[in-house]
């Protein structure tokens, strides 16, 4: 069975669900609904007023990037369909500070420069690195389809996937064969 090898006897004390989505709109552009949410087994009291009870959200959130073809964000939108507390949702008009970025390197140093830990929510925050991944890996498979149809297709950002990890290091067999085929080599 693949996988974690077993572990000594334990038990639960959280769980977070973190479901990333990628989609492609019939006007051209392209949203990552990214949708966390933590759960504890046992009831949580978070406040003299505010209880978690067992196995219900503690949060549940939603953050959407829009982008388009270049992968620069045009649009972003979020929602707490359970914040931890009711002020949170105060932090979501601020994720629209990202409006203008490109999702390339660097791009996740960039947004914490737009959004200081006080003005956004950790949680939210936390899903950039996961939000530029799934729309890398979106817009590579919407290009490896369009050449498999015979459309033209536009690889151009294949070199920004260079030395972001060890599969697309520098001189190894994947960025070497990328550009290769691209022309680049």
């Amino acid at each position: 069975m693949p996988g974690l090898p077993p572990p000594p006897s334990r038990s639960l004390l959280h769980n977070r669900s973190i479901q990333l989505t990628c989609f492609e709109r019939e006007d051209g552009l392209f949203d990552v609904d990214a949708h966390l949410v933590d759960t504890k087994p046992f009831d949580l009291v978070l406040s003299v007023t505010q209880r978690k009870n067992a196995g219900f959200p503690i949060h549940d959130m939603w953050l959407r990037f829009t982008f388009d073809a270049t992968l620069t964000i045009v649009d972003t939108e979020g929602v707490m369909d359970v914040p931890a507390h009711d002020s949170c949702t105060g932090a979501l008009p601020n994720y629209k500070a990202l409006i203008g970025l490109r999702i390339g390197p660097g791009w996740v140093r960039a947004a914490f420069k737009r959004i200081a830990r006080a003005d956004g929510c950790t949680h939210l925050t936390e899903m950039f690195t996961e939000i530029g991944t799934t729309a890398m890996q979106a817009m590579f498979g919407r290009a490896n389809r369009d050449q498999r149809k015979g459309k033209p297709t536009d690889r151009s950002f294949a070199p920004a996937l260079v030395n972001t990890c060890f599969g697309w290091r520098a001189g190894g067999e994947i960025a070497t064969r990328s550009a290769e085929e691209s022309g680049g080599a």
